[in-house]
């Protein structure tokens, strides 16, 4: 094995490991405020670092200035992160060379705007289910679509679309709801109650300038 495969292999092992850190339980705030730090970073929203804040309780996430965060993800179906991250973390420590932990090129796959609040809605209901109407009221729903299984998928084309989803994602009580879909972030709808950096925001679809790794894990 060459100098910089072994170096090559080291990082990933090292990353890896602090994959499976950060998506442990105790992490889960912290993963949260990393979800709410991409979003505003998409939607242009300039914020210090101790403006967001772990919620007081249920059903609150987050908190940012007067912004009550219910943040939830949609990820593959059958997708189990924890069972993902240990066999990649065994197949790094069992690699003799750069070529076992390679992987064969999928090329990303194309979502529209109508399906990305879909399956937004889809996850909103199983979250009403659980809280009823009475739990969404004046609660922000921020929905993270992470899909990439079997192959990433992107948002496009990145424009606004009314839905008759968002019609029923506003009769659960929900004061706004948002969703990231990392570069792209959009507020469905806020009503008039919701923070003002949402509602001046609702109905387009806004890209984040920064680098799409660093936005999401880097505190200012």
């Amino acid at each position: 094995m060459s100098p910089a495969e072994r170096e090559y292999l080291a990082a990933l092992r090292r990353q890896i490991a602090e994959t499976r850190r950060l998506f442990s339980n105790p992490q889960k705030p912290e993963r949260e405020k990393m979800v709410c730090r991409a979003f505003l970073r998409s939607i242009g929203v300039e914020f210090s670092e101790d403006e967001i804040a772990v919620g007081a309780s249920e059903p609150v996430d987050i908190a940012f200035r007067d912004a009550a965060f219910q943040i939830t993800e949609v990820l593959d179906e059958g997708r189990k992160r924890s069972l993902e991250h240990k066999e990649l973390e065994i197949r790094y420590q069992n690699a003799c060379s750069a070529r076992d932990v390679m992987e064969p090129w999928r090329g990303p796959e194309a979502m529209e705007f109508g399906e990305v609040v879909s399956v937004t809605a889809k996850r909103l209901d199983e979250k009403f289910a659980k809280l009823g109407q009475q739990g969404c009221r004046g609660i922000d729903a921020l929905v993270h679509v992470d899909l990439f299984r079997p192959v990433i998928r992107y948002l496009y084309p990145a424009a606004f679309v009314e839905t008759d989803d968002a019609n029923t994602m506003r009769a659960h009580g929900w004061r706004s709801v948002s969703v990231l879909m990392i570069p792209y972030a959009t507020v469905l709808f806020a009503d008039e109650t919701a923070p003002p950096f949402l509602r001046h925001r609702q109905c387009t679809v806004l890209q984040a300038t920064d680098d799409i790794i660093g936005f999401i894990f880097r505190p200012n």
